[in-house]
């Protein structure tokens, strides 16, 4: 910008603009002239243009509000958006861009209203019972909600796990690095998104006649109560001592109720959703967890292997770890 500023100081622009009203007698203006604006853009000097044209410029972006501009009159060079002529007329433009931005976060807001109340809707009804339930929840909604609710899961998911965090004490250990909490975001969304690699590759490698739809359902309901188990299990740590045999017991419930859920949600899927045999489909479930539990682990361990330090050693009491 100082470069073009240098070069198109008064008296040594590179075309014959005039920088003062020169034969003018009696200091008398003349009429506004309607084609008046010169610009510089792409290192050239390009003009006659009126006001209307400037801003229609502006707004189909040929023009930058950083742009220099000039007309008669002017002392020097400015950039569009330091000349207020221009700019009343370029205000009421920025204000529809405005309003356009709230129209848009308004829909948004009420799209996730509205995937929220079809996952929590879905969740009521395979969560009492995860093989009966599962297919009249995903029947229940359009494919398009049922892939919004297997996503709105998966970020229940996430926030099961950074509340756990909290609730096990751990924000002041998560504070000491550098954006840990970014860290364990990403860390979160490698089961879902590993769960749902490996249904794809199962339904790709099957040819079932089912979509993307089904997947994300599938494995957001799946990996759902892995996060509730987190909030459950963080409660009890903080609470319980998991060394004594109370603890062990509760602990053990804990696992059964995860490992029971998982599997019954993710066998309804395969035999309900995508129409798998019972023969088969218990051939594949343990197909799919060992990939998605590989998958998970290969992205954790390239996203997160330096991190992992601060996650894995951390006692919030004595000496539990994990």
């Amino acid at each position: 910008m100082d470069e073009k500023q240098d070069d198109l100081k008064v008296g040594e622009q590179t075309s014959n603009v005039p920088l003062s009203q020169e034969g003018v007698s009696g200091g008398i203006q003349p009429p506004p002239v309607k084609k008046e604006w010169y610009v510089y853009i792409n290192g050239q000097q390009k003009g006659l243009f009126t006001t209307p044209e400037i801003v229609g410029m502006v707004k189909n972006g040929t023009l930058k509000t950083m742009d220099l501009i000039w007309k008669n009159g002017m002392p020097q060079w400015k950039s569009i958006k330091d000349v207020p002529e221009l700019m009343q007329h370029l205000s009421v433009l920025m204000g529809l861009t405005s309003e356009q931005m709230q129209e848009t976060g308004k829909k948004m807001i009420e799209t996730s209203k509205v995937a929220t109340a079809n996952a929590f809707s879905a969740f009521k009804k395979f969560s009492v019972d995860p093989v009966g339930g599962l297919l009249g929840a995903y029947q229940s909604l359009s494919k398009k909600a049922a892939m919004s609710a297997g996503i709105v899961f998966d970020v229940v998911f996430v926030l099961c796990v950074i509340l756990s965090i909290k609730i096990a004490g751990l924000t002041e250990e998560m504070e000491t690095a550098k954006n840990m909490w970014f860290w364990v975001i990403i860390g979160s969304l490698t089961p879902p998104i590993g769960m749902l690699l490996a249904l794809i590759i199962i339904r790709s490698a099957l040819k079932i006649r089912e979509t993307i739809h089904a997947d994300v359902f599938i494995a957001g309901a799946t990996i759902l109560f892995l996060g509730l188990f987190f909030i459950v299990g963080s409660i009890f740590i903080k609470n319980f001592n998991p060394g004594t045999l109370f603890g062990m017991i509760m602990m053990s419930i804990l696992v059964a109720f995860l490992i029971s859920y998982t599997i019954l949600i993710l066998f309804s899927g395969l035999t309900k959703i995508y129409g798998l045999t019972d023969s088969k489909a218990s051939f594949v479930l343990p197909i799919v967890l060992v990939v998605s539990g590989a998958l998970t682990y290969l992205m954790i361990k390239f996203l997160l292997e330096d991190k992992l330090s601060l996650l894995i050693n951390f006692p919030p009491e004595g000496n539990i770890k994990f």
